[in-house]
Parts: structure tokens; C-alpha cells; sequence
């Protein structure tokens, strides 16, 4: 995988190559029922594991059972008697759990990726982000009209919960189409605990204001108040068609709402701005 034909034919480092070598989060165990339940997940809390060198043997580098070497015979987890192969006894079986976190680098967007293992003994399965690599994933998508990413002056980011994640990269676009552009993200949730990716945005550049409903972090109130004390100008064309029915709320004569942002310029103080409307799927 080289960016370019000359890079590939002078056998220079790719520069869409991630090595995934170095230290991981390791559990051992004997037999498959007493395997760690829940850490596909990637929420899952392995902190309490212990560290392993990879690649790596895990019989050459911690005292959790004693290497062997087959020539003639089988492992202790597989039956010998061969009316019984291929059975194997999973309370013998050793099942080494790693785990380990990584972040594509820029421009890797819209290119296949490929996971690549040197060598694994017996068995291997790999997740990623709780789905099982080669496992079948239904999408629905595209949704949505996307993002504009011509922008005069700053540009002004609002967004709450896993609906903050398409911001960053909008965020990457303004500032790449732009260099001097200084996108603000104005982000929200019911506590601390909902205000996602604070880090890469900063990471980026990206100044960032926060409102939590129970003031645990940033104002106390809804997203929309540090938006209104952060305008300069208090009216802002919203260029926005449709939302999509997932940023819907239940109402009592209809099943669902949706906000109607269409139109020409609002007062972002004024309440109205949010008008429910019946959803309706577009034809």
C-alpha cells in the first residue's frame, strides 16, 4: 500500500503503514468459560490486566504455564483418542485475551485497510470495536446533506452525545480548506460523562465550550446558552434542509418530530427557532 508509484518501486517505508508492535493489555486463562465476558467491548475496562510484549510468546514472557513443543503429540486440550478428534476439552484450553487501542492517522480516509497478523498458535479471533473481524455489519446510510466546507470567519460547531463525531472531521476540512480558520465547538450533554472526544478536538486546535444539563462540567443549562453569550452577531443563516428522523423526539398525537431549521436568517434567542413538526419520510 504505497501513496505513490515511485515510493513502491524504490521499496521506501509506506506511509499507510501502522505498526501495531509494543506493549498491550494481556488476561490469561485456563479453559474458555473463565475467558474475560464483555471485552470485545470497546468500553471495556482492562486496567486492571497485566502488560505483555507484542509480538510474543506469553508462555516466554509471564509464569502462566510452561511453553511445549509438539512433534509427536498434541496439546493437553485436545483428546487423543482418535475415535474423539477432533474434540478438544475447552476447560484444558488456554485462551490469551489482548487488547490494545489505535487511531488511523489523517489521510487514510476511503482506502481499505488490512489487519496484519505475523503468526498466531492454534486460534485466532479478532474484534474491533465489539464487531468480529470478517462478521457481516448492516449500515443504513448516507443519511443527511453533509456539511458545507467554504466558510467565511469562524466557524461555529454545535453538536451532543456520538453526534459530535462527524464535527471532528468537519472540523479537519474547515481547517485544512483554511488554515487560519478557528472553528468553536459549542458541545452538550446531561453530565460530564456524555461530552465526547474533548481531547482530539483539542489535539487539533479546535476551541471548545461546554454545557452540561447538571452543571458537572462547563455551564449548567443546555448547549444553546454558551452558544447565544458566544455570538457576536446574533443572527445566523441556517443552512440546514432536512434533520434526520434519529434527532426526532416523541410527541402525544404524533409518533415522532423532527426540528424544521429551513429557511432564511434567525435570532438564536428567540425560542421559536425550534419549531416540532409530524416526521415524514421524503419520496
Amino acid at each position: 500500500p504505497f501513496g505513490s508509484r515511485a515510493n513502491a518501486v524504490a521499496r521506501a517505508e509506506s506511509e499507510f503503514k501502522l505498526s501495531l508492535n509494543g506493549t498491550w493489555k494481556f488476561h490469561w486463562a485456563k479453559g474458555a468459560v473463565k475467558a474475560p465476558q464483555g471485552s470485545t467491548e470497546a468500553e471495556f475496562d482492562d486496567s486492571g490486566w497485566e502488560d505483555i510484549r507484542v509480538p510474543g510468546v506469553w508462555q516466554f514472557q509471564k509464569d502462566y504455564t510452561k511453553p511445549w513443543y509438539y512433534a509427536n503429540s498434541y496439546p493437553n486440550a485436545i483428546d487423543v483418542n482418535q475415535k474423539n478428534i477432533p474434540t478438544i476439552h475447552h476447560e484444558e484450553q488456554e485462551v490469551g485475551t489482548h487488547r490494545t487501542t489505535f487511531t488511523l492517522p489523517s489521510g487514510w480516509e476511503n482506502r481499505e485497510v488490512y489487519l496484519f497478523f505475523g503468526a498466531a498458535k492454534a486460534g485466532l479471533e479478532v474484534w474491533l470495536n465489539g464487531a468480529r473481524v470478517g462478521d457481516e455489519v448492516k449500515v443504513m446510510g448516507p443519511l443527511g446533506h453533509g456539511f458545507p466546507v467554504a466558510c467565511k470567519g469562524a466557524a461555529l460547531l454545535v453538536g451532543g452525545g456520538f453526534g459530535v463525531a462527524p464535527l471532528y472531521f468537519l472540523a479537519k476540512r474547515l481547517m485544512a480548506a483554511d488554515p487560519s480558520a478557528k472553528p468553536i465547538l459549542f458541545l452538550g450533554g446531561r453530565t460530564k460523562d456524555d461530552l465526547l472526544a474533548l481531547d482530539e478536538f483539542a489535539a487539533i486546535g479546535v476551541e471548545t465550550r461546554v454545557a452540561t444539563n447538571d452543571g458537572s462540567a462547563g455551564a449548567k443549562g443546555f448547549v444553546t446558552d454558551p452558544l447565544d453569550d458566544g455570538l457576536a452577531v446574533r443572527t445566523v443563516h441556517l443552512r440546514t434542509r432536512w434533520a434526520s428522523q434519529g434527532c426526532s423526539r416523541p410527541r402525544r398525537r404524533h409518533r415522532h418530530a423532527r426540528l424544521d431549521i429551513d429557511g432564511p436568517s434567525h435570532d438564536l434567542r428567540r425560542r421559536s427557532l425550534l419549531r416540532l413538526y409530524p416526521a415524514r419520510q421524503r419520496t
